[in-house]
């Protein structure tokens, strides 16, 4: 590792150097006894601070202290500006933040507790530039560079710089954070996630972030995410033919062996097992399920008593035909079996094409007849059918509504 000292790396007596490169190298891995800004304008890359590695957009601003160890790696030529500045030189610039006078050394000192770097927005970027570019045209023209006006662009850019930490403190709390990153998990556990990249997607150190996850929802990031898959896998054991191989890939693990450690330590079985568990239980079900005139009902599952003490029925909806009564695919529907309806009932009703529909049913006069109304619509959108005989199933007790399904309902 290289150590670069102010003594040989400055050739003035300013206390400030600045350089503009346009470069696709990896640097060495060294330190310095001086700070150092770095401010990409075009390219990406990551740059290591540390331990940590950060992802190198436009726009981004790094603050690397005296003594941290770093090196910057660039994907394609980029163009950035490197900021060298002194110990002393910084104690010369008084910032005024908060009502407090500060000089900029005990500020840069003070935002530890803070990521090491900011990405300014793109109205934001334009003064940056302008900023970074006049401070490079004050220290490379040709007659002794104005001090003053040096201090003076620098420390409108550290202004700026507070400003937009202050910004990532408050998007960065855990209570607006974390919903967010949760969100994103539930929608890309399928793919594959690791803590750095969640962490760093929401500007945080990936082992702190670990730790705030845990603190908050009481289980590691890492479990929580594997419950996803494993739940997921258990869904497609229980509703697809797919292999293992292919439910390996579908829900997001690495590898097999990984998969079945962690299946068997969630379902106590291997997948093998927990596939011909689910086939005995439906044979048996099936066995005491209504028979419905040779009505074919998949996922129809005999439940318990409810506390009313009639036998209740479960039935998954497993397409859009009981959609005008607000149940959706994935809806489970808990009826009591009974072949007649009174007037008022939500039923489910078997068509002689084998679709069944949940409607609410009316009867008129002594004629039999049934009025099957599309009682989610006030408006009365859909037409109502008549029906002489229906065939009933039974009365709709209740709808559990699948929450993979982003609808309100009634």
């Amino acid at each position: 590792m290289r150590i670069y000292e102010k003594n040989t790396h400055f050739v003035n007596k300013e206390g400030v150097l600045i350089k503009k490169y346009i470069s696709n190298i990896t640097t060495h891995r060294h330190s310095h006894d001086f700070l150092e800004i770095v401010y990409i304008l075009q390219g990406s890359g990551i740059h290591e601070i540390g331990d940590t590695t950060y992802t190198m957009f436009p726009g981004c601003l790094y603050i690397v202290d005296s003594g941290e160890v770093h090196n910057l790696h660039f994907h394609e030529t980029s163009e950035y500006y490197n900021l060298f500045l002194k110990e002393d030189f910084l104690q010369e610039i008084t910032l005024s933040l908060d009502g407090a006078e500060v000089d900029a050394l005990s500020f840069l000192r003070g935002r530890k507790n803070s990521e090491p770097f900011v990405r300014f927005s793109a109205e934001k970027n334009r003064l940056i530039q302008e900023l970074f570019g006049q401070c490079y045209f004050e220290l490379h023209k040709a007659e002794a560079p104005e001090r003053a006006l040096v201090r003076h662009y620098l420390s409108l850019l550290l202004l700026e710089y507070a400003s937009a930490l202050r910004q990532i403190d408050h998007t960065r709390e855990p209570d607006v954070i974390l919903p967010r990153a949760i969100d994103y998990i539930n929608r890309h556990y399928k793919e594959p996630l690791s803590i750095d990249e969640i962490a760093r997607r929401y500007n945080y150190n990936p082992v702190y972030f670990g730790r705030l996850f845990q603190k908050y929802y009481g289980c590691p990031i890492k479990s929580y995410i594997s419950d996803l898959r494993l739940t997921f896998a258990g869904e497609l054991l229980e509703t697809t033919s797919y292999s293992i191989d292919e439910i390996v890939l579908q829900a997001g693990f690495g590898n097999k062996l990984q998969f079945y450690k962690k299946f068997k330590e969630r379902f106590g079985c291997t997948p093998k097992e927990y596939k011909t568990s689910l086939l005995q239980k439906d044979n048996r079900l099936a066995l005491e399920a209504p028979q419905t005139d040779a009505l074919s009902l998949s996922r129809f599952h005999w439940s318990a008593t409810s506390d009313a003490g009639e036998k209740l029925y479960e039935l998954t909806a497993e397409d859009d035909s009981m959609l005008l009564a607000g149940i959706f695919p994935g809806d489970t529907i808990l009826f009591h079996r009974k072949s007649s309806a009174e007037n008022g009932d939500l039923v489910i009703i078997a068509t002689e094409e084998g679709k069944l529909l949940a409607r609410q049913l009316y009867t008129l006069g002594t004629e039999r007849q049934y009025i099957l109304h599309a009682c989610t619509d006030e408006n009365k959108k859909y037409p109502d059918v008549y029906l002489d005989s229906p065939k009933i199933l039974g009365r709709i007790v209740k709808i559990l509504h699948d929450p993979k399904n982003s609808r309100i309902f009634l």
